[in-house]
Parts: structure tokens; sequence; C-alpha cells
């Protein structure tokens, strides 16, 4: 989701929605011990799944894959899985085309040319998985990719000229209101932080949409 990190983190922020119930140990930032890190619909998710997703994130992203977490690092990946799990299940419901699982099969062979192929070696030992099942995770993330892009795409917020006037007079400080001559030079760019502003706006719902619709809970909130 390297392309839709503005999305991600308007959905990551969005209130609410994460029902958290600590069972791991955590003491402050520092993710302790393996176990139970998140439930959405049955399904289990473990700490070190969490760390697997954030490793080939990093990999993804060019990044040392094994480095030591960030405070608060680990968390936000857990975030992160959970939006795509349920981003996964819509786009599976709705029979959307992400695209051949070969695009993650380049993806990788790409990457994992030398000297990367040590770091690729690494996260598998690490985390006991195969070369296939990586390439699955990461075919997952491509597809979600897609379907966010193709959705934020198919966004066209409607505002009409009287709106953004009232906009951009509510933005003026009350004794300096704009005239009709300022009015004009403003609009354009007025009219493109509206139609931005609803179109979060309408994110934002969704997000909170899919929250309610799918039964998560998050171990490592609170």
């Amino acid at each position: 989701m390297r392309r839709l990190g503005w999305l991600i983190a308007l959905a990551l922020n969005v209130s609410g929605g994460w029902a958290a119930k600590p069972t791991a140990t955590v003491v402050g930032d520092r993710i302790l011990v393996d176990g139970m890190a998140a439930k959405i619909d049955g399904q289990t998710i473990t700490v070190s799944d969490a760390r697997f997703f954030l490793a080939l994130k990093r990999y993804r992203d060019k990044q040392e894959p094994l480095a030591k977490e960030a405070s608060g690092e680990l968390k936000s990946a857990l975030q992160r899985l959970l939006l795509e799990e349920m981003v996964y299940a819509e786009l599976k419901a709705l029979k959307f085309d992400g695209g051949p699982r070969s695009a993650a099969e380049k993806e990788v062979a790409d990457r994992k040319k030398a000297p990367r192929s040590k770091a690729w070696n690494q996260i598998l030992s690490t985390y006991g998985k195969t070369d296939p099942a990586a390439v699955e995770s990461i075919w997952k993330s491509l597809q979600v990719e897609r379907f966010l892009q193709r959705r934020v795409e198919t966004m066209t917020p409607f505002v009409t000229p009287s709106e953004v006037d009232a906009y951009l007079r509510q933005k003026a400080p009350p004794d300096r209101q704009p005239d009709e001559k300022e009015l004009v030079k403003m609009r354009p760019a007025a009219s493109q932080e509206l139609r931005k502003e609803r179109m979060r706006k309408e994110l934002e719902e969704w997000v909170l949409l899919l929250k309610r619709k799918y039964s998560v809970t998050n171990y490592l909130e609170g």
C-alpha cells in the first residue's frame, strides 16, 4: 500500500471499531512474547503474523526487514494487516479482479536478487515461512492496493459553486471576507479542497462500516 499511504493513515485514524482486550505481554510499546494479537471473523492473527507482515512491508519498501521495531510500529502494522484483511474480504465478495498471482511472483523475483536475497531468506527462516506463502501474502497486498486505488478513482464528490463560496467565507476571518474578485481566484483550489474533504469523509464512513461488518478484536490496543 505504499502509493496509498494517505489512505492508510486516514483509515488507521478512524476512531472506534477496534474491540480491545489485551492478552499478549505488553509493556508500554514493547510486545514481549508471541501470542494472539487479533481476531477477525474468527480467524486468529498472532504477534508473529503481524511481525511477518511488517517484515514483508519493510522489504517491499526497501528497508531492513528485521530491524528493531520503532515505538508503536508493530501495533500500526497490525492495524494495517486488519484493514487489509477486511478490504480483501470485500474485494473477494465483489469478485474484483486484483490481477494475476504472477505480479507478486515477479515483484519478489525482482527484489530478491543479490544482495537482497539474504534479507529475503532471513524473513522466511525467522518466521518459518515458505516462498509460496510469502508470495501469497504479497499478492494479497497487491490486490488490496488495486482495489483501494479503484475505489479512490471512482469517488467523485460533487460540490456546487455556492458551497465553494460558503466554504471560502467560512475559512476567512469575519472582518476580512473575500470580495467577488478574490473569490474568482480562489474558487478552483477551494473546490479541490472541498472535494478532498468530502472524499475523506466518505472513506472514513466506509472504514467504520467495515469495522462494524467484520468482527474484529485487536488485542494489542488499549
